[in-house]
């Protein structure tokens, strides 16, 4: 539902940080779900930005009307019921910024959400939804003060009324009233009778606010007591968190959510010869919560920072920081820094780089076997049995996705985001087209009178741009980061059509001289992409991973050895492994790989070979599966596909559904 179309000359956009407030949307969103559940009367609206004005709609089929459409009490009741839980929001603040530091970015963003200047209120009698973002001017519209007493009816026939007990029984139908419009606790046996003038015993939130006032009126100075005993044995036993704040921020980035660019001449590859990587970058983490996170910084700051190294990018969520170091630097900067900082459990690697899993080959459109892959798997039998459900959001992980081509613009979407500029603004290419083929494969709309169609064509689908047309290659940070993104707002299922850049050498290297590496390199990174990944088991979103297009061992690379993942090799049309794919223990399951048709910007379709086109094709039967059973966990997900699959380990999609 449309709610309000707003000119952003006239409204100009509220900033933070330096960056447009609403395009944080969805992780603001994401962050009140989560931790914010008391504040779920209060939905924020939808955004959609143009280059002059934004779009606000309410994220459901409820009937919002704008506060004139009120009358005067019910709109005093909205604006009351919306201050009531921006005061709880700064309060649960108040009450939990000491033991989570993290938490203290997120007030500065929630005040300025929930800045009475900025917010438009709509309301359907019960639910309220804010406009916000933009500079409304509306203070005076929707501030009020917070009531530190309760609130007492107004007697009109005498000026000097008090408060009794009787007086408030008598009202008792109002104040139940009232606290419809609250947080929700509302207590369901009380009736409300409208326009009775009959008596009932007072309801229990009417005693305890009375009770409330009571005890405020005559016991104010022992609360005061207890205020000051706890601020002297708080500011006695621990530093000052603002104090802290401030130490870290003296070697912390200024924009610290956006990665810096790559020059492509300081690449090359680690010191086992294996991994391309950036020379002059290394990423730190902390294994798991061991300390605040600002108390690192500002002990990695004093004790390693200097003018030849420098933090250029963080991420408070994984305690996870980035360093440049320049060439004066010494090649062990890894051991220096565990030696520097002996007193923390750290994970410490290279900064390494990420390509596009597939290769091109001349149009196939004409041919019969354009569709070879879905004959293959009896895609047709698969959609007699389901073909998706809206429900099951898949995210794509990739360099870029043109929403224009039918395949995709006729496809259901939703929170598209683009990791390289912050915003809401993804875009595909010629230069930068394997996330459209990639997306389409899965979800591909059928119906449409267009090409092909994906796996799982009812499915929704959340594309996640990490890439851009200038090059081929996306950093590690920007891969971290896309997942985090697809995690917080709730992804069903990752596709990661992605392959680390490694030595050619590799390949040569006999099966047990690869199983070796797996055993002994990138320990610390695959740590760190344990503890990533344990994030989405804990919430049941499945990682689908192309196993890559070198012909060697999975598993060399530390990201593909988490228990849970789904690691897909590439099958040629006689459902053979194909020659490019990598192989070996780590592999899940094989799908089709090789010449396989989609969607390329431009509205034309080409084939392309790689594993980045079997893994899509899994993610889209897992989206099938999870229709069909949502609750499934990822280790029993894993685990039929292995059980059900051929002989090759080739995918068989009909059996996964019904065995």
């Amino acid at each position: 539902m449309l709610l309000s179309k707003v000119n952003i000359k006239v409204h100009p956009l509220v900033d933070f940080k330096g960056e447009h407030l609403i395009n944080r949307s969805d992780f603001i969103q994401s962050f009140l779900e989560k931790k914010l559940d008391f504040a779920r009367d209060i939905q924020l609206a939808d955004a959609s930005l143009t280059d002059e004005s934004i779009e606000f709609t309410a994220p459901n089929n409820s009937h919002y009307k704008s506060l004139d459409d009120f009358t005067v009490h019910e709109k005093e009741e909205i604006v009351l019921a919306y201050n009531r839980i921006r005061y709880a929001i700064k309060d649960y603040f108040d009450e939990h910024k000491e033991s989570d530091s993290r938490l203290i970015e997120w007030k500065e963003i929630l005040d300025e959400v929930f800045n009475p200047a900025n917010n438009v209120l709509y309301s359907d009698g019960k639910r309220h939804i804010v406009l916000w973002g933009c500079q409304f001017n509306n203070e005076k519209e929707n501030y009020r003060e917070r009531a530190h007493e309760p609130v007492l009816l107004e007697n009109h026939d005498n000026e000097d009324f008090e408060p009794t007990i009787e007086a408030i029984e008598e009202d008792d139908h109002a104040i139940n009233a009232s606290a419809e419009l609250s947080l929700g606790e509302i207590d369901q046996k009380n009736e409300i009778i409208v326009g009775s003038d009959k008596k009932s015993s007072p309801s229990f939130f009417t005693r305890l606010g009375y009770g409330i006032f009571h005890f405020l009126k005559t016991g104010w100075w022992f609360l005061l007591v207890l205020v000051l005993l706890w601020w002297l044995l708080c500011h006695s036993c621990s530093e000052p968190l603002s104090s802290l704040r401030s130490d870290a921020n003296k070697f912390l980035p200024s924009n610290p959510t956006t990665p810096v660019p790559i020059d492509t001449n300081d690449l090359g590859f680690d010191e086992d010869s294996l991994f391309q990587i950036v020379e002059n970058r290394v990423n730190v983490a902390l294994k798991e919560d061991q300390e605040s996170f600002y108390t690192f910084i500002r002990d990695l700051g004093e004790k390693f920072i200097n003018g030849n190294t420098e933090i250029i990018y963080y991420d408070e969520e994984t305690a996870r920081v980035q360093l440049l170091f320049d060439d004066s630097v010494h090649q062990d900067i890894k051991q220096e820094l565990r030696q520097a900082m002996d007193d923390y459990e750290l994970l410490i690697w290279d900064e390494q780089i990420f390509s596009r899993s597939y290769s091109f080959n001349d149009p196939l459109l004409e041919s019969e076997e354009s569709a070879w892959h879905l004959d293959a798997l009896e895609m047709e039998s698969v959609w007699s049995i389901t073909s998706g459900h809206s429900d099951v959001v898949l995210a794509v992980v990739d360099d870029g996705f043109d929403l224009t081509h039918p395949e995709l613009r006729d496809a259901k979407k939703t929170k598209a985001y683009n990791i390289k500029t912050r915003s809401n603004r993804v875009f595909g290419t010629p230069r930068n087209s394997h996330g459209t083929h990639v997306s389409t494969l899965a979800i591909g709309a059928a119906n449409n009178g267009n090409g092909l169609v994906g796996i799982a064509p009812n499915a929704t689908l959340m594309p996640v741009q990490i890439g851009d047309d200038q090059n081929a290659l996306f950093s590690m940070t920007e891969v971290i980061d896309g997942i985090l993104y697809a995690l917080k707002n709730e992804a069903n299922v990752i596709n990661l059509s992605l392959g680390k850049q490694l030595s050619p050498y590799v390949a040569t290297l006999p099966d047990s001289e690869q199983e070796r590496l797996i055993q002994t390199i990138g320990k610390d990174e695959e740590e760190f992409w344990k503890e990533l990944f344990a994030i989405a088991d804990n919430q049941n979103t499945t990682i689908v991973m192309a196993a890559g297009n070198e012909g060697y061992m999975s598993g060399i690379d530390p990201m593909q050895r988490h228990k849970n993942c789904i690691i897909v090799g590439a099958l040629n049309k006689q459902k053979e492994l194909t020659s490019f794919s990598n192989f070996g223990r780590y592999n899940t399951v094989n799908a089709p790989g090789e010449q396989v048709v989609s969607a390329v910007p431009g509205n034309n379709y080409l084939p392309y070979d790689g594993t980045s086109m079997a893994a899509p094709i899994v993610s889209g039967a897992i989206a099938l599966y999870k229709s069909i059973y949502p609750n499934a966990d990822n280790a029993t997900i894993k685990n039929k596909l292995i059980t059900t699959a051929d002989t090759e380990r080739g995918i068989d999609i009909v059996r996964l559904l019904k065995d």
